[in-house]
């Protein structure tokens, strides 16, 4: 809700009362309870803000309509046991310094369709966002790598919230999970409990080859509230004479999960679900 009125006042639309519109939700979902489909799928809720001002012109819109959209969902992608593909993608920028990148803004996604329509044609599921030569996220996901240090420890890596990257809720239950299971504040089965350590830290295409070409390089993931975790098997870089070079993730047999990610996407699924207990005020009870 904080961030959906933090987007709302970036693009000039009125706030709205936090606890009115969680009531309504729980309203909903109980209206709508027939359609949450059993697990492994979900019930997907957008909450979604357009201004309504009842002439044409550029300025501030002072009324707005909000609405909501419910949708059963299943699995997001169906990348088999290698998982997906990416293209880092340079020529097309997705956020920049001083725009509109950390907020929840149709605005961000239109402009990424062609560039993902090209990477499609190019043999990629989806586009690894960059700027510059530095990596920002993958598709409309979050994106976190597993790197092991020159000392064995098994580090997380995904890039800071400098304002050019979305908050995704996502992307912060996972740091607060692996966070937790590092102070021993909660187990994270499959994580290793100890040679572990998290990083929000920027890195670039460069780190990506140099890791990869020295065996460190262990996991990549997209993470997001539709896809939840959706593991990446390949990494193609453009290069200067126009070829693209591909890294290779290490393949996981039968799941396409690495470790570190098969174990966040069980313990997330399962406080999803309601099988696993959650860490206090995770869940909002309908």
């Amino acid at each position: 809700m904080a961030r959906m009125n933090s987007s709302a006042e970036r693009i000039g639309l009125p706030q709205f009362n936090h606890d009115a519109l969680v009531s309504l939700l729980k309203t909903l979902v109980k209206i709508d309870e027939a359609f949450i489909p059993p697990p492994p799928g979900t019930l997907y809720i957008r909450p979604t803000m357009i201004g309504t001002r009842p002439t044409l012109g550029m300025g501030v819109d002072e009324s707005c309509t909000l609405f909501v959209f419910l949708s059963p969902v299943g699995s997001y992608f169906n990348f088999g046991n290698t998982g997906l593909s990416i293209l880092a993608t340079k020529d097309s920028v997705r956020a920049w310094p001083g725009g509109t990148g950390c907020y929840k803004l149709a605005g961000n996604y239109a402009p990424t369709f062609k560039p993902q329509q090209k990477a499609k044609e190019l043999g990629y599921d989806q586009n690894l966002w960059c700027l510059g030569d530095v990596v920002t996220k993958n598709g409309g996901s979050n994106f976190m790598i597993v790197v092991e240090s020159k000392e064995g420890v098994s580090q997380l890596i995904t890039a800071p919230l400098n304002g050019e990257i979305l908050p995704g809720v996502t992307r912060d239950s996972l740091l607060l999970l692996t966070r937790g299971h590092i102070a021993g504040e909660l187990v994270v089965d499959g994580i290793p409990t100890s040679n572990f350590a998290v990083q929000e830290r920027q890195f670039t295409l460069q780190d990506l080859k140099r890791w990869s070409d020295k065996g460190r390089l262990k996991e990549a993931f997209g993470c997001g509230t539709a896809v939840l975790i959706s593991p990446i098997g390949r990494i193609g870089i453009p290069t200067d004479s126009g070829e693209i070079e591909d890294i290779i993730i290490p393949n996981y047999a039968e799941t396409g999960f690495g470790l570190i990610a098969a174990a966040l996407l069980a313990r997330i699924s399962g406080i999803q679900w309601g099988t696993i207990a959650e860490p206090k005020g995770w869940s909002v009870v309908c």
